[in-house]
């Protein structure tokens, strides 16, 4: 076995690749290291000194950081990449203190590097039972009793979001599994909170919640651990919030070697050259651009599969780019240095047959590669691991299984035979390597080998290095989130304990719950309707259904096989109908059974012997012939020129918070010309592009998926074509991925456009409960977009929105500068933009709604002199987008009227502030009549100077003359306000009281919405003086 201290020998690929031929686009990342800190391991904990690799070791400054704040009793959000120590940062005062900790990680699976680390460091200290793991598995092997002592002396619980949900679940009937250890807590660990959706997110913090509220005998420390988060204010308020612990934010750097990245292109690029120069004049009539860049290598090598591409649309037939998947690998398993390179295809068939090649290939070298997946024993895969780590084998090939968490220690190279599609996925990948220190380089290799890899090198070798280095997608969280508070409202109601009046009214509002007559007491209680007892019986962790999914089975020579992990049911539903393509099997679904939680397949041949399937390849064949082309569907299946798409029926809420249902429809195959076309674009080039054409299928579809989300319609002006409107919502999904200050994941914003006559509605919905359509502010949004310059790889990602879009972008009938104004307009109408013009002035502002936290707030007084006595009428609006308060009342001159008066200014500013809006007034004028009205009140003059202080009570009067002078805004955005200002003079002038009453709430209740417009504008609109009139 190698020594720890020897540095690995890593061989440097890219000689290697060049001398066999390959062209290749390469570049180095530098080493990274967080800042270091004076603390040794053995300073915190001595018993660190018998682990020989913490023996000298010292920490980084982030885990002292977060070490100090925990021990101070606080809550941390610890931000930071993968190879930082986050483990350390909370383990050390956890372990030094003897703390209770519950840890959650997404999987156990992917955690066992890190779990591991835990038992060693215990072990160090003599206490080898101290580190329990708990998931389904576990409790299948030790059973209830032997499980239950083991929990008693475990100081750290580690377990999965889904297993705790089940387990918090089941105490709101009885008593859960862990409810004791819980009990005790003293901290909550969240690991990767960005590995889950905005839904998983919010469940999370919602059971942090329950834990520190209902559950643990005092709030716990919490510990949320991330590698990118939107906006970690919102969720350090919210920690402080649920627990009363301060929360601090720290961020730290990520551990890594200097990395090499290098995507092979492929041989022959030489004998292209030659081929262009050959038939030159051809290819300068059709296609210019091709023959001016034979002199320029670097871009010649960047657009090298867009020009083999449009070569062939031209009609030439130029040698193509030379791929050996084994040789390549061969080559690296020949290569004189230490460590393994760690190899992924996109199947386990494809592993297999790629094991079988370099097997034959290799020959007496045969026994230093393996292949691993979850097909393998496991006692094989666990011999296969060993081997490696004690240097025996220097590759192995697999799918996913080594993804997931095994640590082996001694990987110095990835490479990927066709990249995921999912970025997270490749992270995943990538971070299986340059695990140790004495590894001093690493390496990426990418062999394009399938759809996506050819999508992006089509987009030109820049938009793949673009999509490699991309960010990983950011979670948001909302504290508001509805989806959140409906789960900790039915966990209460079903453990009968109070509800908070927003429990109660949302548990009401959405049919969760209904009201009945507790027959002991007399009074109303809340109980669970028909549908809320189907919402709890029905909500996990990782979607709304069973705890369990869909198993898949492999019809092979008559026998069943089952293949995979399980499917959950919304990926049934949007992904594994009948027809689909699966590409971890390459093979077809042919059936799915709901009752029994089934997905049957079969391999594409045997599938054909199905009626509707043959009718299908059948119109397969006639439009590839149709193309001049040669049908292969199970080739083209498998390399993507023939990709499957669940239609689907889609019910989404369209005014907010609601159900979300998903229905199959049919299953659609979409085919590709593999020969290519040209099209001259906008900018006067020629582009390549492939025509496609969908076949339905009419497939005998099944299932539905039913959950809660955010959904709007907005109406779009008739103006824009539905056509723009589709291009505009697919560019701006995509800039909000790009955009690294947003990077929302691409598949969260859906969307539908429907034309009906001359109106174009805009359907916008969430995939899953986030929140973001409500908090984004759409009009800076829509500034943004307009001035972005899209990159290379912003159009695969649009195909992967929305194809037909896409082709617009890449037959280039739009250039990119067009589609980003489309952006910005439907970021504009999604924002409910408004533009009003008074003369020269431009008062622009999104729609209202509660969502902006704005309230504006109008009190008007009167005194009106009568024969024999003076009397008060007091009116207060406020308003907050979408619902109005007001209030009036009138009584004669006295302490006792005045009281009233403040009384009910009291509750409005206070219902204001407790439901989390900020207050607007206007002018200096309303701002001293607020403090008269409210000098008889002690409580209401403090709850104003704090709201004030805290800057919750705002006087925009200010702000506006800065703007705009002596300008009367107000009166001339509305102009029926002189009217009913004159209304109320008439009325006073009469001494009519009644109708006073009635015209002084009219015009607060004007007031108050044209002053909420008007603060709309200056805080996420603008205001402004415009040169044109």
């Amino acid at each position: 076995m190698l020594a720890r201290a020897r540095e690995l020998r890593v061989a440097n690929s890219v000689p290697r690749l060049k001398a066999l031929g390959y062209e290749i686009v390469w570049w180095e990342e530098p080493p990274r290291e967080p800042e270091k800190s004076s603390v040794r391991f053995v300073d915190v904990i001595p018993e660190f000194s018998k682990i020989e690799r913490l023996r000298n070791a010292t920490l980084y400054k982030h885990q002292v950081e977060a070490m100090e704040a925990l021990e101070a009793g606080k809550n941390i959000v610890l931000t930071a990449k993968t190879g930082s120590g986050k483990t350390e940062a909370w383990a050390l005062p956890a372990i030094k203190h003897r703390w209770k900790v519950l840890a959650i990680y997404p999987t156990l699976a992917l955690s066992a590097d890190q779990i591991q680390r835990l038992e060693t460091y215990y072990a160090a200290l003599g206490d080898r039972d101290a580190v329990l793991r708990v998931d389904r598995p576990t409790l299948d092997r030790f059973g209830g009793e032997r499980f239950r002592r083991k929990l008693v002396g475990a100081k750290i619980v580690v377990t999965n979001p889904a297993f705790l949900l089940a387990d918090i679940k089941r105490m709101a009937h009885g008593r859960g599994l862990l409810e004791d250890f819980l009990r005790e807590l003293d901290l909550i660990v969240v690991d990767e909170l960005d590995f889950y959706g905005p839904r998983g997110a919010h469940l999370i913090l919602a059971m942090i919640q329950l834990l520190s509220e209902h559950l643990s005998s005092k709030p716990p420390r919490v510990a949320v651990l991330t590698a990118t988060l939107g906006n970690p204010d919102e969720l350090a308020s919210y920690l402080t919030r649920i627990t009363g612990r301060e929360t601090k934010i720290i961020r730290g750097n990520p551990f890594s070697p200097k990395n090499r990245y290098i995507i092979v292109l492929g041989k022959g690029v030489d004998a292209l050259k030659d081929y262009i120069r050959a038939y030159s004049s051809v290819i300068a009539s059709r296609a210019p651009w091709i023959v001016e860049l034979l002199d320029d290598e670097e871009e010649f090598r960047e657009h090298l599969y867009e020009i083999y591409e449009a070569l062939e649309a031209i009609g030439l037939r130029p040698p193509r780019p030379g791929l050996d998947p084994v040789e390549i690998l061969a080559s690296l398993v020949e290569a004189d240095e230490d460590g393994v390179t760690l190899v992924f295809t996109r199947s386990i068939r494809h592993a297999e047959k790629l094991y079988r090649s370099l097997r034959e290939r290799l020959g007496d070298k045969a026994s230093k590669i393996a292949v691993h997946h979850h097909l393998v024993s496991k006692s094989k895969r666990e011999e296969i691991e060993r081997a490696a780590r004690e240097g025996r084998l220097k590759m192995i090939i697999t799918v996913r299984t080594l993804a997931q968490g095994i640590d082996i220690g001694t990987i110095v190279r990835v490479v990927h035979i066709g990249l995921p599609t999912d970025l997270r996925e490749y992270q995943q990948r990538e971070g299986r390597k340059g695990r140790r220190k004495n590894i001093p380089v690493t390496e990426s290799i990418i062999v394009p080998a399938g759809l996506w890899d050819r999508k992006l090198l089509e987009a030109g070798s820049s938009a793949l290095r673009q999509w490699i280095e991309l960010p990983l997608e950011k979670v948001y969280i909302n504290p508001k989130n509805k989806y959140a508070l409906i789960f900790r409202a039915l966990w209460k109601l079903f453990r009968n304990l109070p509800l908070e009046d927003e429990e109660e009214k949302i548990l009401l509002e959405y049919g969760l719950a209904e009201e009945t007559t507790d027959y002991l007491s007399g009074g109303r209680r809340l109980k669970a309707s028909e549908k809320g007892i189907r919402f709890w019986r029905d909500i996990g962790f990782y979607e709304h259904g069973p705890p369990y999914g869909y198993r898949k089975y492999l019809y092979v020579r008559g026998r069943e096989l089952r293949v995979g992990e399980e499917a959950s049911i919304r990926d049934v539903v949007e992904k594994y109908q009948p027809g689909a393509f699966d590409p971890s099997t390459d093979a077809l679904v042919v059936d799915v059974d709901p009752k029994k939680y089934r997905v049957v397949e079969e391999s594409i041949e045997d599938a054909l012997a199905r009626s509707w399937i043959a009718r299908a390849a059948s119109l397969y064949e006639d439009v590839k012939r149709g193309w001049g082309e040669k049908p292969d569907l199970a080739n083209d299946m498998k390399y993507g020129r023939v990709y499957t798409l669940v239609a689907l029926n889609v019910r989404a809420p369209a005014s907010g918070f609601g159900e979300l249902e998903e229905q199959p429809i049919d299953v659609e195959w979409v085919i590709e010309s593999r020969r290519p076309r040209l099209a001259r674009g906008a900018e006067g080039r020629t582009r390549v592009y492939h025509e496609t054409f969908t076949v339905k299928l009419g497939a005998p579809v099944k299932g539905r998926y039913i959950d809660y989300t955010y959904g709007y319609s907005f109406e779009a002006p008739a103006t824009i074509s539905s056509d723009d409107l589709r291009l505009g919502l697919t560019m701006l999904i995509v800039f909000l991925r790009l955009n690294p200050k947003y990077a929302i994941p691409l598949t969260l914003l859906q969307y539908h456009v429907l034309s009906a006559g001359s109106v174009n509605l805009i359907y916008l919905w969430e995939r899953e409960a986030a929140g973001i359509i409500e908090e984004l502010d759409w009009l800076r949004v829509a500034e943004e977009v307009e001035r972005y310059r899209f990159p290379a790889l912003a159009i695969p990602l649009a195909a992967a929105v929305d194809l037909t879009s896409a082709l617009r972008l890449i037959r280039g009938e739009v250039s990119l500068e067009t589609a980003a104004r489309l952006a910005a307009l439907a970021a504009r109408v999604i924002a409910g933009h408004q533009q009003i013009r008074l003369g020269n002035l431009v008062i622009e502002h999104p729609r209202p709604s509660k969502s902006h936290g704005i309230a504006s707030l109008v009190v008007l007084h009167e005194t009106v002199q009568l024969e024999s006595r003076q009397m008060q009428v007091l009116a207060i609006a406020a308003y907050n987008g979408e619902n109005h308060i007001t209030v009036t009342c009138r009584g004669e001159t006295s302490l006792t009227t005045a009281r009233e008066f403040a009384q009910k200014l009291l509750e409005v500013v206070d219902k204001l502030l407790a439901e989390g809006f900020k207050i607007y007034i206007h002018g200096v004028e309303q701002h001293n009549l607020l403090r008269r009205l409210l000098a008889t009140s002690y409580i209401g003059i403090s709850l104003l100077r704090q709201a004030e202080a805290e800057g919750k009570l705002v006087d925009i009067g200010s702000k506006l003359a800065e703007k705009l002078g002596s300008t009367p805004l107000l009166a001339n955005l509305t102009p029926k306000i002189h009217d009913y200002a004159e209304w109320v003079q008439r009325a006073k002038r009469a001494r009519d009281l009644d109708e006073l009453e009635t015209a002084l709430k009219v015009l607060a209740k004007t007031l108050a919405e044209t002053l909420y417009k008007v603060t709309l504008a200056l805080e996420k609109g603008r205001i402004a003086i415009s040169s044109k009139k």
